[in-house]
C-alpha cells in the first residue's frame, strides 16, 4: 500500500479523497492482476538455461503489463490511469527481485549472461512504448546497483586475466596451433578488424602472448558492456577500460627496446583493441565517449615518451 504524505493531505485535501476513492475501486482489479503474475511466475521453471528461463519471464510478465493497460483503460476513467502507473511500476519492482534472485545472486552466472539476460528485460520493457507505458527506468534504477557489482567483479576479473600473463611476461610471440588461431581471427572479424590473418605467420604469431590475452579477454568484456552500458553504470565501465588499457600499454612501453615486434604491439592495441572499445561504446553513448578520448590522447603521449627513450617508470 503506498501511503500518502501528509503535506499532500494538508495542501490538496480534496484530490487526496478523489485518489482514495479511485484506489479502492482499482484495488480488486489491481490486486487479481498481481495474484496472476506471480502464480505464473512460479510455474516457470529454469530448465538449466538462465537466457532461456529470462526470456519466458519476461515475456509472461510484460504481456500481463500490456494487457492489464487495455483492460484498465477500458475499465475505469482517464483520471484513474495514475492509479495503474503506480501499481505497474511496483509490480515491476517485484519482477527486478526474481530477476536477480535468478541471475545476480548466483557466483557463478558469467557477466556475459547477465548481459544478455538484462537485454532481453530491457527489450520487452521498451516493447511497451506504443502503449504510452515507459517502465524501463524503473529496472535500471532498481537493478544497477547490483549490476554494477557484477561489473567492478567482471573488470577485476579481466584485470586479473592480463596481469597473469603481465606479471612474469618475457614479451615472447604468441604461439598457436591450427584450431586457436582460426578462432583468433574469427574473433577478430566479429569485431571488425580487416585482414586479421595479417597478423599471424603459419604457426606463429607476431603478437606476444599477453598481448592476444588483453585482445580476446577485452572484446569479451566490451561485448558485454555494450548491452549493460547505461548513465548508472557508464562510470564503473568506463573506469576499467580506461585503467587497464594504461597498464597494459605501460608495460609495453617500460619493457619498449626498439624492436619492430614492439612496435607492431602497440600499433595493435591502438589501431585493433582501442578503436575496438571505442565503436563499441561509442554506438550505445550516442557520440564519441569524452574518457575514451582522453585515453586516447594519454596512451599516445606515453608512447611518444617510450620511443623517444624517456623514462616512463613514472605512469
Amino acid at each position: 500500500m503506498h501511503q500518502i504524505s501528509p503535506k499532500l493531505e494538508q495542501d490538496h485535501p480534496a484530490g487526496v479523497q478523489v485518489l482514495g476513492r479511485v484506489a479502492v475501486s482499482c484495488s480488486p482489479a489491481q490486486h487479481t492482476h498481481s495474484s496472476t503474475t506471480a502464480t505464473r511466475h512460479r510455474k516457470l521453471k529454469m530448465e538449466g538455461a538462465t537466457e532461456l528461463y529470462v526470456k519466458k519471464l519476461s515475456r509472461s510478465f510484460f504481456d500481463m503489463i500490456r494487457a492489464t493497460a487495455t483492460e484498465f483503460r477500458l475499465l475505469f476513467d482517464a483520471p484513474t490511469q495514475s492509479a495503474y502507473l503506480v501499481w505497474a511500476e511496483a509490480e515491476v519492482e517485484v519482477f527486478c527481485q526474481t530477476f536477480a534472485r535468478q541471475v545476480l545472486q548466483s557466483s557463478t552466472t558469467p557477466i556475459a549472461t547477465t548481459a544478455e539476460c538484462m537485454h532481453t528485460v530491457v527489450t520487452y520493457a521498451r516493447g511497451l512504448t506504443d502503449a504510452g507505458l515507459d517502465l524501463e527506468f524503473v529496472l535500471w534504477k532498481v537493478l544497477s546497483p547490483r549490476l554494477n557489482e557484477e561489473l567492478d567483479l567482471a573488470g577485476k576479473t579481466w584485470m586479473g586475466h592480463v596481469a597473469l600473463h603481465l606479471l612474469d611476461e618475457t614479451w615472447q610471440r604468441q604461439k598457436f596451433g591450427g584450431l586457436m588461431a582460426r578462432q583468433f581471427t574469427e574473433q577478430m572479424k566479429r569485431c571488425g578488424v580487416q585482414q586479421p590473418d595479417d597478423y599471424l605467420e603459419q604457426r606463429e604469431c607476431v603478437l606476444f602472448e599477453a598481448t592476444v590475452v588483453f585482445c580476446s579477454t577485452s572484446f569479451d568484456f566490451l561485448a558485454s558492456c555494450s548491452r549493460l552500458y547505461h548513465p548508472t553504470t557508464r562510470e564503473c565501465i568506463l573506469s576499467h577500460v580506461c585503467k587497464l588499457f594504461s597498464v597494459f600499454m605501460t608495460k609495453l612501453c617500460q619493457a619498449f627496446n626498439e624492436s619492430s615486434l614492439f612496435q607492431t604491439n602497440v600499433t595493435f592495441v591502438w589501431d585493433v583493441i582501442l578503436d575496438n572499445a571505442r565503436r563499441v561504446l561509442q554506438k550505445v553513448h550516442g557520440c564519441p565517449v569524452p574518457q575514451l578520448e582522453d585515453l586516447a590522447v594519454s596512451l599516445q603521449r606515453m608512447w611518444e615518451d617510450a620511443s623517444s627513450d624517456s623514462d616512463v617508470s613514472h605512469f
